[in-house]
């Protein structure tokens, strides 16, 4: 079996300090250090008999000055001076474990292993009771990558405190540790040398028991624990054990049957192993001991689908949908994500129904009619689902900004400019820093050739979009306001708004357009006009609508020859009343008077053409507004 990838779960970071190199103590601060160390000098220098400290008054009293000094210049951070007087120190009294352990320390601090180690070592000899001194000896193997002696300590410290369940927890992420450095090895070498990786592996799945052991050893103490179950069954998958993972996880459901959190791990290990039988069976337990909980439901149904069985699949989701006790943000997320995987009608459809399910069993919820807004868009239906997003904001105190964004945007889409222009506004005012209402208001109004009320909205949201220096949205209203300018027949304020949007991108299709025609229309500045729809069109050379723009612009400056050639390409592509009715002008204007009738004709048969459509026909004559 393949090396599986494995994480080692946040419980464990309680224990990290046994591997940071540190003893304990040494992660106090200066101040409490220096209480500390004060009263082990008066415990060690007072003729205590467990330390057996000589009796010679005067020795005891220079070996108690001596580590007194040194320990102030431990805590100054001197530790060569430290040192010093810890060795006069050790002198006069050499079985002190104390001074071993502050040289130790201090042997530490200036990176010197072997010293370090060789004192923590001699601390540990003469006093194995102390938590203290095993901590720093561990610490100290393990910084210095000796665990096999790290192990023999660890092992000694459970034994002398058999009570500190801590020390359990670090003897089994040592031996976890030894493992994933032998997992290392193993990958190092196994490409190269088949005997050296079967050793590796044999040395990971040694270290991985041992740990598993202990964890066993921390159980029988405290009872199952989720954290350490989870472990072992990590450990099992990684030494290819996959029954023993699944064995520690039933272990744990059935000492603790009322945690559904428990039920969901172990189906999610056996979803992973791919074990469907074990995981239906369980799946159906689980759906009925936690009877309102949807996710059994969900995952049955997920499988019952992998293996075709639709039909059951179909009555667990419905489980799901039916109850109005399930959380309508469970069914909404889950309704959101196979919307994101619909490739056929039919799967739209489904969701579609499902959607209609939430709503029917939440009559209230602004969620359910969201997601049924989004249903009914997937499905085509685009005004059902802008009737949905109006019940979702309408069922909303908060009002989600996104639901008003689908709103006024299907509002636009669908071409009902006094919704757009209402609804636009109203999400202004919930949202007044959200520009982009303002631009849907502006944009609906202008279809009502409003033109005062779409300068008002449009005006406002370009001040939001400066506040909030968004360039593109900045720009986005100068060419409505061009447009809206135009409209009031202000066209200064019009060329001025136009040319400002130009300056953000000159390539704006819809200023270009727009403002090269307008300009042709009020027969001004038609060089700018030419220069600008000259290079729209270049931009887009069979855009029949920019074609017409450029065509209209050279029939203002009276070069109808070209006009006519630009007009024929739109024609080639469309056959909108307007392009038409300008063909018959051009034509008209060069002489060819019962062409441009028949052109005119046509026209009418069209929409967009101009108010003098009738009188042209009739007098045969052209002309212009």
């Amino acid at each position: 079996m393949k090396n599986r990838q494995y994480h080692f779960f946040p419980f464990l970071l309680a224990t990290s300090m046994l591997f940071s190199g540190a003893p304990l103590m040494a992660q106090s601060t200066a101040k409490k250090q220096e209480k500390t160390k004060r009263s082990w000098i008066a415990r060690l220098f007072k003729k205590d008999p467990q330390h057996k400290v000589s009796r010679d008054s005067k020795r005891e009293n220079e070996a108690e000055y001596r580590f007194s000094r040194g320990v102030g210049f431990y805590i100054q951070e001197n530790y060569e001076d430290a040192i010093g007087e810890f060795n006069k120190a050790l002198t006069l009294s050499p079985k002190n474990a104390a001074i071993h352990y502050k040289l130790a320390e201090s042997y530490q601090q200036l990176r010197q292993a072997d010293k370090a180690l060789e004192h923590a070592e001699a601390a540990l000899s003469l006093d194995d009771k102390n938590e203290y001194y095993y901590s720093l000896l561990t610490g100290l193997l393990i910084e210095n990558n000796r665990y096999a002696r790290a192990v023999e300590v660890f092992e000694q410290q459970t034994e002398a405190f058999p009570e500190d369940l801590r020390l359990l927890q670090g003897l089994a992420i040592l031996y976890l540790e030894l493992g994933k450095n032998a997992m290392e090895q193993e990958r190092r070498y196994e490409g190269s040398s088949s005997k050296l990786g079967k050793k590796f592996r044999k040395d990971r799945d040694d270290y991985f028991q041992k740990s598993i052991d202990v964890y066993g050893r921390l159980e029988e103490k405290v009872g199952l624990n989720e954290d350490v179950t989870m472990q072992k069954q990590q450990l099992y998958l990684v030494m290819g054990e996959p029954d023993k993972a699944i064995a520690e996880g039933d272990a744990l459901v059935e000492a603790f049957p009322e945690e559904f959190s428990f039920k969901m791990r172990q189906i999610e290990l056996l979803r992973e192993l791919g074990k469907d039988k074990e995981l239906e069976d369980y799946l159906k337990q689980a759906a009925e001991d936690h009877e309102d909980e949807p996710y059994p439901h969900l995952l049955l149904a997920d499988l019952y689908k992998k293996q075709g069985r639709n039909a059951e699949a179909e009555q667990e989701m419905a489980k799901v949908f039916d109850n109005p006790k399930v959380d309508v943000d469970v069914k909404v997320q889950t309704a959101a994500l196979m919307l994101q995987q619909v490739r056929t009608q039919e799967s739209k459809n489904n969701v579609l129904d499902l959607a209609l399910r939430i709503v029917e069993a939440h009559p209230d919820s602004p969620q359910a009619y969201s997601i049924l807004g989004d249903a009914y868009y997937v499905n085509g239906e685009v005004e059902k689902a802008r009737d949905a997003y109006l019940s979702s904001v309408k069922n909303d105190n908060t009002s989600r900004e996104l639901i008003w964004q689908q709103l006024v945007r299907l509002d636009a889409e669908l071409n009902q400019t006094d919704s757009l222009t209402s609804h636009a506004m109203e999400a202004a005012e919930r949202f007044p820093e959200q520009g982009v209402f303002y631009l849907y208001a502006g944009g609906g109004y202008l279809m009502q050739e409003n033109y005062e009320s779409a300068v008002g909205a449009l005006e406002k949201g370009k001040e939001v979009a400066q506040r909030q220096k968004d360039v593109n949205l900045e720009a986005e209203f100068y060419a409505q306001l061009g447009d809206a300018y135009n409209g009031l027949k202000k066209y200064d304020e019009s060329d001025k708004a136009y040319d400002k949007a130009l300056e953000f991108n000159p390539n704006n299709a819809h200023v270009l357009n727009n403002y090269s025609y307008f300009l042709s229309v009020r027969k001004d500045k038609l060089d700018k006009a030419k220069t600008m729809s000259e290079h729209l069109v270049r931009l887009y050379p069979d855009d029949p609508t920019y074609l017409d723009t450029y065509a209209w612009v050279l029939y203002m400056q009276k070069d109808f020859k070209k006009a006519r050639k630009y007009l024929e390409k739109a024609l080639l592509t469309s056959k909108d009343g307007t392009i038409i009715e300008h063909y018959g002008d051009v034509l008209f204007q060069l002489g060819e008077t019962e062409a441009a009738v028949d052109q005119w004709k046509r026209a009418k048969e069209q929409e967009g053409t101009s108010k003098l459509i009738d009188k042209k026909i009739k007098d045969q004559k052209l002309y212009e507004e």
